[in-house]
């Protein structure tokens, strides 16, 4: 035999309902005996009050006295409801209590009928303020069985509650915005490695760091004032600053950008965005050139190109097409023409007459003891009588028709020279426009910011 026997599910159930009364038992004894304690501390207040002809009969003594007097009651009604409750328990399982069927008026002993009773007597006792209250008409706060409800209004712990969402805010943010930051560093360095660019590369335990602390910040502070949703809230926003930077990381638009960005604001200077937009206006409005570059595919080797902007680009094939329209009619379609014979005669470029014109100049055998200088124009000018008399026209108007291939020539060249500032304008646009974004993302520029600057 055992003084005590324990049944798995059903003491497991009894016991967890008498520890939830008496923890909430403790709260409302605790909450009135703390604010006991504050309106003893307070009391010269309210009876300096009294000097105050204005506070009598409605003023702020006698609110003190009937709140003092309706904690006192509620509390010590409370404890005398709890000793009973303790009272009863104790006879009914001590044995001095006897139990009779209604029906004939036998003695019985059934667990069950002692557990609830027990049960009763403790739930009675939560009950007694509220009966007094009905009985003698003076509000006593009977409380509610609700734990939340009881945490929610206890002195301190909303405190707690807020430091406890904070202390969860700082963790899921910084951690979150840590790895965000440690994720995106080691691609910026990746990509780095891969470029050549390794002096570019980023320190991603210091990144790492850095997110962390910001996003830590973060999360505290909107744990504290929005609990579970400021959590929320915060790590939301983690996650999109996270974007926000790495965007910002691979446009190498970090911290120290950024703040000088916010300098050029604050002094009435120029942003990056703002430079870049100008870059491109005037890559469109104004004379001038940029350079280009690429990979030659026989030697490997990186090389750079100088091109005409757009406006000049424009400007030059302006001028290419008016040379082009002084050889109007001279030519039936095209680059082709009709001969003396009736034949139509065309070449496709420039290059092709050349390469041409260096054959019959191969042909040519110059007189001996001719000078160089001399032998060099003799051969260009019997390889031009040698190409007039093939195609079957004048050498005048071989030349004219030479000399229109090349203004073709360059009415072509001015056209991809156009179309390149076009594609080299549209890059320098689109990517002032992502910079503009990139810096309205950390608002620098608002109107907010310029306000608060000055």
């Amino acid at each position: 035999m055992y003084a005590i026997e324990y049944t798995f599910l059903i003491s497991a159930i009894a016991g967890c309902f008498l520890v939830y009364v008496l923890i909430v038992f403790c709260i409302d004894i605790s909450i009135r005996a703390v604010k006991l304690g504050f309106l003893q501390l307070i009391a010269p207040v309210p009876i300096v009050s009294l000097l105050d002809p204005r506070e009598k009969g409605s003023g702020m003594f006698n609110k003190w006295v009937k709140t003092v007097i309706s904690t006192f009651m509620g509390l010590f009604i409370r404890l005398i409801a709890i000793y009973f409750a303790i009272a009863v328990v104790i006879l009914i399982t001590a044995g001095g209590a006897e139990f009779y069927r209604i029906s004939d008026n036998t003695p019985m002993d059934n667990i069950f009928v002692r557990v609830f009773i027990i049960f009763g007597a403790l739930l009675f006792a939560k009950e007694l303020p509220k009966l007094l209250e009905d009985l003698v008409g003076v509000k006593f706060d009977g409380g509610s069985m609700n734990l939340k409800k009881r945490l929610q209004s206890a002195p301190g712990l909303g405190a707690a509650k807020a430091a406890a969402f904070g202390a969860g805010g700082l963790v899921g943010a910084g951690v979150g915005s840590a790895i965000g930051n440690y994720r995106a560093t080691k691609e910026w360095n990746a990509d780095a490695d891969k470029s050549g660019n390794t002096e570019l590369k980023r320190s991603a335990l210091m990144s790492a760091i850095g997110g962390g602390l910001a996003g830590a910040g973060r999360g505290a502070v909107s744990g504290v004032t929005g609990g579970r949703a400021g959590i929320d809230s915060a790590i939301e926003k983690t996650r999109a600053n996270q974007e926000r930077n790495a965007k910002a990381m691979k446009a190498d638009y970090g911290a120290g950008a950024r703040n000088k960005d916010r300098f050029a604001v604050a002094t009435g200077g120029k942003t990056l965005a703002q430079e870049m937009e100008d870059n491109y206006k005037d890559f469109e409005t104004k004379n001038g050139t940029y350079t280009s570059t690429y990979t030659d595919p026989t030697t490997g080797q990186t090389m750079t190109e100088t091109h005409s902007n757009y406006y000049q680009s424009q400007e030059e094939l302006f001028q290419a097409q008016q040379e082009l329209s002084t050889y109007q009619g001279f030519y039936d379609d095209g680059l082709s023409m009709k001969n003396e014979r009736g034949e139509t005669v065309s070449f496709a470029d420039s290059s092709s007459i050349e390469s041409q014109r260096q054959a019959f100049m191969d042909e040519y055998t110059a007189t001996p003891g001719t000078s160089t200088e001399q032998e060099a124009l003799e051969k260009r000018e019997w390889a031009a009588s040698r190409l007039a008399e093939k195609t079957g026209v004048s050498e005048s108007d071989w030349q004219k028709y030479e000399q229109k291939v090349k203004a073709k020539d360059n009415y072509r060249s001015k056209e991809k020279e156009v179309h390149l500032a076009q594609s080299e304008l549209t890059k320098r646009k689109i990517a002032a426009e992502k910079q503009k974004k990139l810096q309205d993302s950390y608002k620098i520029g608002s109107k907010k910011e310029v306000k608060k600057k000055k």
